[in-house]
């Protein structure tokens, strides 16, 4: 299926740098964000190792992301995104 969204620059902009943090481009990057919302909660669970209560439970002490991610994956990507940004600097 083929999907037309229009965006706000802003949100264009946002799109476009989470894509690029995570090594895609913005349509694959939204389509990815798409199947991570529209899972049924038995493939959320496989997806991330707990239910959809038990992610809710641990967004609420601040364990997880909203998008099921822990801290520790969001601290990954952003010392990656700086040691990118560090090398770019460098060349």
């Amino acid at each position: 299926m083929s999907l037309l969204v229009e965006l706000p620059p802003e949100w264009e902009q946002v799109l476009e740098r989470e894509a690029a943090a995570h090594g895609q481009d913005a349509g694959d990057y939204a389509a990815s964000l798409l199947r991570r919302v529209l899972q049924k909660p038995s493939e959320q669970k496989e997806a991330s190792g707990l239910t959809p209560r038990q992610q809710a439970a641990m967004r609420g002490y601040g364990m997880l992301k909203g998008d099921g991610r822990t801290v520790d994956d969001f601290l990954r990507e952003r010392r990656e995104e700086a040691e990118r940004e560090m090398r770019a600097v460098g060349q």
